[in-house]
């Protein structure tokens, strides 16, 4: 996904401890301590379908458990993570929907409270 970043049709975001600290102060920030963000999207529906393979390809080397997976009215969304009894860890979403792709990244471990509200926000089920 690195490659990726450098395109000129490409966003990416990454968003580190320290800032989601800082926009969760006061709002619960102690459910998201130690957790950053990666987030990459393409709208180009051209060049979304050259990077799918590769961004499919990472997230499947990654070695985590599918969490959801819905495929409806032409969009794919997938959460992948690790479950604990902690929370969930290194979850991947993965999103494509008419030509568009976006995949965000959560480095490090929600509690289950936090997992819950971000698969419930995504507008999925769980599988």
């Amino acid at each position: 996904m690195r490659q990726a970043k450098n395109t000129e049709s490409v966003t990416f975001v990454t968003i580190t401890e320290d800032m989601m600290k800082l926009m969760a102060e006061g709002e619960g920030g102690e459910m998201i301590d130690g957790v950053s963000l990666d987030v990459l999207a393409c709208e180009d529906a051209t060049l979304s379908e050259e990077i799918a393979p590769r961004v499919e390809q990472v997230i499947a080397n990654l070695g985590l458990d599918v969490i959801t997976n819905i495929n409806s009215d032409g969009a794919l969304v997938k959460i992948y993570g690790k479950s604990s009894d902690e929370g969930l860890s290194n979850i991947v979403i993965y999103v494509r929907e008419g030509g568009e792709l976006a995949t965000v990244i959560i480095n490090g471990t929600v509690s289950p409270e936090v997992a819950s509200q971000l698969i419930q926000g995504v507008g999925v089920g769980a599988e």
